[in-house]
């Protein structure tokens, strides 16, 4: 309407009172049927004279309400579309991190079970050569105890012996005089004995 010149305004104007004046035309008598020129004609006339006019001038802004909504539907659209992929991707690459992940978790999991494997026999072995070195120690200390305990056994054998055959020398003694001959023998006895303790 801004870009309309004085006499298009006014030619507008016309046509819309001509419009309106047909349509304010009084109706025929009733009982008419079918179309009549004077009554369908100066309405489907009339309705054009307020129709036309009025699409001249709302019809281009609503031909650039309808474009720049259009344009703004298809912006959106393709925004929804390019988010759309967006999420898409992330979808995927989200997928394949939790795969890898799935793997990497379940190859943690082999080799801790490895390890403990690999510990658990090294600890068996371990164990093994610990037992077996007790065991041998225990031998060697029992071994020892055993042949300590057989040269005291032999010493204090060898001084019952020796104190017995002193006696039975001093016993001997009194009742006859000293035989040089004894003495050496008994000393040497003793000898022996002390020699076969150590």
């Amino acid at each position: 309407m801004k870009n309309l010149t004085g006499w298009q305004k006014a030619l507008l104007a016309l046509l819309v009172a001509a419009g309106l004046g047909l349509l304010v035309y009084p109706a025929p008598e009733p009982g008419f049927h079918g179309f009549h020129p004077r009554i369908q004609g100066l309405y489907i006339v009339a309705f054009l004279l307020v129709a036309l006019p009025l699409l001249w001038v709302v019809g281009p802004r609503l031909r650039q309400y309808l474009e720049s909504r259009y344009e703004a539907i298809r912006t959106e659209v393709e925004e929804a579309k390019r988010q759309f992929s967006e999420a898409e991707a992330r979808l995927k690459e989200t997928q394949a991190r939790l795969e890898n992940l799935t793997r990497e978790v379940e190859a943690l999991m082999a080799e801790f079970r490895a390890l403990g494997e690999r510990e658990r026999d090294a600890l068996a072995h371990e164990g093994a050569i610990l037992s077996e070195k007790i065991r041998a120690e225990t031998d060697f200390a029992m071994s020892q105890a055993v042949k300590v305990a057989r040269q005291e056994i032999r010493a204090i054998l060898v001084d019952r012996a020796l104190e017995t055959a002193r006696r039975r020398l001093q016993g001997q003694q009194t009742a006859r005089m000293p035989d040089p001959l004894v003495d050496r023998f008994a000393r040497e006895v003793a000898r022996g004995a002390a020699d076969g303790a150590t």
